[in-house]
């Protein structure tokens, strides 16, 4: 996989940490080792998924490459500037970009735009990219870590922008889903297991969909998440 990927620790991965305590502590199932668990969000694609996986890749390549080419309207980075962020970032990625990014802003009226943003946004179209390729080119559909939201304001307060991310995090998470599932399923195994041990089954059920949910929100990142649901179902625990 894609070395860059790391977990960033936010509200799900605290929430998720202190509902899975809560299993460990309640219902003690099983310990899975790392390969086990490994093995539960891991997808073998047939031909067929392999393509539609590269269509999407297409797509998200496209909408970067559109949105690339935009961003030179703020001005913060000049269009080589820009050419050599892209490339980076779709064409050679590293861990680390390999330059400090200067603090310029821009107001554009509807809110500041720096040059880490524009950097920061990027990165979180190819973070989408790079994973939905990895599944098309392996055939091999394997665990996604998530990534930390885009702080300030843009491009959130720019529609074409912020309507890029979200298709490019749709297309990703289609390849997501199957993990999500399958990580849904483990811990509906560890439910049943737990209801063996006496747990009330309300109990369990609860805290089986918000673990599921929290963990979706994990590997597909913060996009779209309903927060008031998942909330509420964590609120039956108490």
């Amino acid at each position: 996989m894609w070395s860059r990927f790391s977990l960033r620790w936010g509200l799900p991965a605290v929430l998720s940490a202190s509902l899975l305590s809560s299993t460990v502590a309640v219902a003690s199932p099983p310990e899975q080792t790392a390969e086990t668990r490994q093995e539960t969000c891991e997808v073998e694609l047939n031909p067929q998924e392999q393509q539609s996986y590269q269509d999407a890749a297409t797509e998200i390549y496209h909408l970067a490459a559109e949105r690339k080419d935009a961003l030179a309207e703020f001005e913060v980075l000049q269009p080589a500037d820009l050419d050599s962020a892209f490339s980076f970032y779709f064409d050679a990625p590293t861990a680390d970009f390999p330059w400090q990014p200067r603090e310029v802003a821009v107001d554009k009226g509807q809110g500041v735009v720096t040059e880490r943003a524009i950097l920061t946004y990027l990165r979180h179209l190819s973070e989408d990219y790079a994973y939905v390729v990895d599944a098309a080119q392996t055939g091999v559909l394997a665990e996604r870590t998530a990534t930390e939201p885009i702080e300030g304001a843009f491009p959130e307060q720019f529609p074409a922008y912020q309507h890029a991310l979200e298709r490019s995090a749709e297309l990703s998470n289609r390849v997501t889903a199957p993990c999500v599932e399958a990580a849904a399923e483990e811990t509906a195994a560890g439910e049943a297991e737990a209801d063996d041990h006496g747990m009330p089954a309300g109990i369990t059920a609860a805290l089986a969909t918000a673990t599921a949910m929290l963990l979706g929100v994990t590997v597909s990142g913060w996009t779209s998440v309903d927060w008031a649901e998942i909330l509420s179902t964590i609120g039956r625990l108490v």
